[in-house]
């Protein structure tokens, strides 16, 4: 028995359920993408990262020990000590946030952040043998 060849007719209908079954996926993909894009936006939405106009979020410094005021107040008087060293200042000259850096501290944005949302210093308030034993 050989093979029937089929009609040029019925190749012209199973064309088109496989166009009406790609549709309908495509259609279906599309209505997915839409929801899902909905949620996203919802959620940015409701996102509480973002601080209200005004107020400054909470810094959490990735160093667990600069979470601590104590322990982030004797690290910057360590390091102003070694920056005053290295560099062989007069006691009459301060020690800045860049000298800090340079002797291995964090950047100065980061100091800076560190010391106005988290510990509640204010940004001037420098140098480190400055501040109070308590914030």
């Amino acid at each position: 028995m050989e093979p029937v060849e089929p009609t040029s007719r019925e190749l012209y209908e199973l064309a088109v359920k496989a166009l009406n079954a790609l549709s309908e996926a495509m259609a279906m993909n599309r209505e997915l993408v839409r929801a899902r894009q909905e949620t996203v936006a919802d959620w940015s939405r409701t996102d509480t990262h973002h601080p209200a106009p005004g107020d400054s979020p909470r810094y959490r410094p990735q160093n667990k020990e600069l979470r601590e005021y104590d322990t982030f107040r004797r690290y910057y008087q360590h390091l102003e000590r070694v920056a005053r060293r290295d560099l062989q200042l007069p006691d009459d000259v301060e020690v800045t946030k860049e000298m800090i850096y340079r002797a291995g501290g964090p950047s100065l944005k980061t100091t800076t952040r560190i010391m106005t949302r988290t510990h509640g210093l204010l940004a001037d308030q420098w140098p480190p043998s400055s501040w109070p034993d308590r914030p």
